[in-house]
């Protein structure tokens, strides 16, 4: 009984499968057959779509159109918020000229006397719903793009702005700086205009102030603007802390007991004068302040990344930013030994040391090493970013590296004026060379074929000595 009983368990079971299967096997088909079923409706309706055609263009209007009245102000309203001077969206800018007709990423946006086939007729217009100009706020009306039409196909006259993406910075740092002279009597007659306000100014701790000591034009000047708002100038410091102060500023160090009694009994005149003349003659003085200018230049004595070799020679650079400034070297000729003093004429040590500014930060030897040529490539584009920031931080405060990807967002510096950039400096190398200047390089053999001269001569006084004897 059991063995049948096993039998029947076994062909229920069976059949139940049977069942499981046929009914999944449906519900595939049912499904296979709503995908092809779908699949069919979006390609009828792709098919309706492609062979449907574009949104006809509003008609060109017949009056004569001027840029400044007609199409400068809906470029203004329509475009500058997404292609202006924040922003330039697709590479394009409608505010310049030479950027406007340039075009942007997509090419040039209109063709003068073609309107029709133009792509900012074509955005403005909306023949592509997907790709509609302006994406946000009020489109353009039928009337204003028969105007921009009919501009562009009058030749889309564009009067010359003077203008240039170099120059679209308003910030205040990036303007011309004007000529400003005040002469001393204006600066006296605001200081006398403002003595009432001087007299009863009192400090914040209740003490009088007595009215400042006024010893030139722009002492006058500053303690005028302070009198405006009823202050007046600090107590002037004494002896001890006014050497203090100077010598700390000026060299680093604190001056020494005897220097600062020299000082407290000194009761010339020009007793503050001369100490400011002999810091500003001290060794310590160039010593101190070159440290902030090798900082800015990325001075190091060592090449950095994995290796971090030592550069026994690079103290020729340091020594040399010292000694400009103890000298108080003009900056123009400071600027152009560091740039291109290797080229300068007259050639000169200093020049030939001042250009390590380009190659005194960090270098990938690693990377300069590879078998790839490719990495290598990249390991040199990376150099070059560093030294055109360095150069343009150091010089123009300017962060122009930021222009190897991108035209700067705030600072009037396009991408391609990076790579022009790039392409003075292209030729320096790391590497080191001889530093001394032709003439001196000449004097240098003249004293060592002298030198030659004498110890030949005194050679054959010798030899004939020792035949003598």
């Amino acid at each position: 009984m059991d063995f049948y009983a096993n039998i029947g368990r076994a062909e229920a079971a069976f059949a139940a499968t049977r069942r499981r299967f046929l009914i999944s096997r449906n519900t595939l088909a049912v499904f296979v057959l709503s995908v092809v079923a779908t699949a069919s409706s979006v390609a009828a309706e792709k098919a309706s779509v492609g062979n449907s055609s574009p949104a006809p263009l509003p008609p060109a209007a017949v009056v004569p159109v001027d840029f400044a009245r007609d199409v400068q102000p809906m470029l203004s309203k329509h475009c500058a918020s997404c292609h202006g001077p924040e922003k330039q969206k697709g590479g394009w800018r409608v505010d310049i000229r030479a950027t406007a007709l340039k075009g942007g990423d997509s090419g040039p946006a209109f063709v003068a006397g073609k309107s029709a086939e133009s792509h900012l007729i074509q955005l403005v217009a909306g023949t592509d719903p997907d790709k509609v100009m302006p994406p946000k706020g009020d489109r353009l009306t039928p009337a204003q793009i028969g105007l921009l039409r009919a501009w562009i196909d009058q030749g889309a006259a564009w009067p010359d702005d003077g203008k240039s993406a170099r120059t679209r910075s308003e910030h205040w740092s990036l303007q011309p700086v004007p000529a400003s002279v005040v002469s001393e009597s204006v600066i006296n007659n605001q200081l006398a205009k403002h003595e009432s306000a001087l007299k009863p100014a009192k400090r914040a701790t209740g003490s009088p102030n007595t009215d400042p000591l006024v010893t030139s034009p722009i002492d006058a000047f500053i303690t005028a603007r302070l009198a405006t708002n009823g202050l007046a100038m600090s107590r002037a410091a004494n002896r001890v802390t006014l050497i203090r102060r100077l010598s700390f500023d000026l060299t680093g160090l604190p001056p020494s007991p005897d220097e600062i009694d020299a000082f407290v009994v000194n009761k010339s005149s020009r007793a503050y004068e001369e100490l400011v003349d002999r810091l500003l003659a001290s060794p310590h003085y160039g010593e101190r302040w070159a440290r902030h200018w090798l900082d800015t230049v990325r001075y190091t004595e060592s090449q950095g990344f994995e290796y971090d070799r030592l550069r026994d020679n690079a103290w020729h650079y340091r020594d040399y930013v010292v000694r400009s400034f103890n000298a108080d070297k003009p900056y123009d000729r400071f600027m152009k030994e560091q740039v291109a003093g290797d080229v300068l004429e007259p050639v000169t040590s200093d020049g030939m040391v001042g250009a390590s500014l380009l190659v005194c930060g960090p270098w990938d030897e690693a990377g300069n090493s590879q078998a790839n040529q490719t990495q290598r490539a990249i390991t040199r584009e990376e150099e070059m970013e560093d030294l055109v920031g360095t150069v343009g931080q150091t010089f123009l405060g300017l962060t122009v590296n930021c222009a190897r990807c991108h035209s700067h967002k705030f600072d009037p510096i396009p991408q391609e004026e990076y790579f022009r950039v790039k392409s003075v400096f292209d030729g320096v190398k790391h590497g080191e060379r001889g530093i001394a200047s032709p003439s001196e390089v000449k004097s240098r053999e003249e004293t060592i074929e002298r030198l030659k001269r004498e110890m030949a001569e005194a050679q054959d006084l010798v030899s004939r000595l020792e035949a003598d004897s």
